[in-house]
């Protein structure tokens, strides 16, 4: 998979974190952001944690053969495709977290989820993410009229 981060593309094998990796990642976004701790306990699912691993150069695909194949299962593609908002988590130069509802898409030519928003490259976000290129992406369950969906 492709990801960009400012003007610069990285090919990143995505893998969903196993259980006790998982709980490790998680721990450490809820000190950083604790809603997401206040929001898992509203639910009854456990929210996954992707892990991006850098792709040396010498191991990158071709275009065509990455064109037959998905790092997301039909499953998580069909999810993906039916919500609406998700929420990044930055940290700035002082270590202080900054999650925001932000809305994004699966491209498909480039099997990337693509997070956008209005005058992206002039917010806190993007200067966040300038100095610390480390965040967290959450694919938010939301019902009409934009509530966050809880079990």
């Amino acid at each position: 998979m492709t990801i960009q981060v400012k003007d610069k593309q990285l090919q990143v094998n995505a893998e969903v974190a196993g259980p006790d990796e998982r709980n490790q990642l998680w721990t450490k976004l809820v000190e950083l952001a604790p809603f997401y701790g206040n929001y898992a306990k509203k639910t009854s699912r456990e929210i996954p944690m992707v892990i991006l691993h850098p792709v040396p150069v010498s191991l990158k695909m071709t275009k065509g053969e990455m064109d037959d194949m998905s790092v997301f299962t039909k499953n998580e593609l069909d999810y993906i495709g039916e919500q609406k908002l998700g929420r990044l988590a930055t940290v700035d130069m002082d270590g202080n977290p900054h999650v925001v509802p932000v809305g994004f898409r699966h491209n498909p030519e480039t099997d990337t989820i693509e997070i956008g928003g209005h005058n992206i490259a002039l917010t806190r976000k993007w200067r966040d993410m300038e100095g610390h290129p480390r965040v967290a992406f959450v694919i938010d369950d939301v019902l009409p009229p934009w509530r966050p969906t809880v079990d």
